[in-house]
């Protein structure tokens, strides 16, 4: 059987590889699609949230910058993680589901501070 360097032409393989790379990216990617919980809200806060454009941004806005921060601190462990989201979602539901300006100003408020804690020096021991 021959190598797939012979069994193809350069543009052809190139083509694969483009390929297989897309699949991979993908398959990363669902993750991420599948922590929205738009597609199962659990809460009156989230079924607010999903059904407004404005806070659905912010609240996308808000994980990207979460991400950031997060890598930039080396908080990689999924219990932290987990912690931290759930002590937001506590104060996030706090302002109840009918209060939309009230949820604009949390959202806005934590992606500050998320962004001024991802620039902060970290320290070492």
């Amino acid at each position: 059987m021959l190598p797939l360097s012979f069994a193809f032409s350069r543009s052809r393989r190139h083509r694969i590889h483009r390929f297989g790379a897309l699949v991979f990216g993908l398959l990363l990617l669902t993750p991420a699609l599948a922590d929205d919980f738009c597609t199962h809200p659990r809460t009156p806060v989230e079924v607010t949230i999903c059904t407004h454009p404005k806070l659905r941004a912010l609240d996308a806005t808000l994980n990207r910058v979460y991400g950031k921060t997060s890598r930039a601190l080396g908080q990689t462990s999924p219990a932290s993680r987990r912690a931290t989201e759930r002590l937001w979602s506590m104060q996030r539901n706090a302002v109840g589901s009918t209060d939309v300006a009230g949820l604009e100003a949390v959202y806005k408020d934590q992606i500050r501070e998320e962004i001024i804690l991802g620039k902060r020096p970290v320290t070492t021991p």
